[in-house]
């Protein structure tokens, strides 16, 4: 059997085509190796999460939060990805204070203080103290995923 040089040639070069493009696809999905300001970025990430509680947009939240997320209340109450979209709290404004983030790819943690204001069992409109909270989240698929959660009850 004879192989004609140009077939060759085309051969090469679609293979080399095909592995330059799965090269560029691969690393536009790798987590970022260095942030030039992880509480900058945190801070963006925090209001994602907290304006689409505010939006109640089960749909932009789901896609923010990773499969695996889990929340952890102060109270010591605590629900999964699916149980929070379900039944989102009803955040009518807040408040993120003293971000401070610490990233090692592909995860960034998140410290900082969140107020809000939710109406109470008979709608009056409550504002919380500024209170500590725990955020993970984990570079997926070419984004960031929140991966976990956590208030804590206020100082003092």
């Amino acid at each position: 059997m004879r192989r004609s040089p140009r077939l060759i040639a085309s051969l090469t070069i679609g293979v080399a085509a095909l592995t330059a493009g799965s090269s560029v696809a691969m690393a536009a999905t790798r987590a970022p190796a260095r942030l030039a300001s992880p509480d900058r970025t945190a801070t963006q990430l925090l209001n994602r999460f907290f304006s689409a509680l505010v939006a109640d947009d089960a749909p932009r939240l789901s896609a923010l939060l990773s499969p695996a997320w889990m929340i952890q209340r102060a109270s010591g109450t605590w629900a999964d990805r699916a149980t929070y979209t379900a039944a989102m709290p009803d955040v009518r404004q807040y408040q993120i204070a003293d971000v401070m983030a610490r990233y090692t790819a592909p995860t960034l943690v998140v410290r900082s203080r969140t107020a809000t204001q939710e109406p109470d069992a008979a709608g009056v409109l409550r504002s919380s103290v500024l209170a500590p909270r725990l955020s993970t989240f984990t570079w997926m698929g070419g984004r960031w995923r929140m991966t976990s959660h956590a208030n804590f009850n206020p100082p003092g």
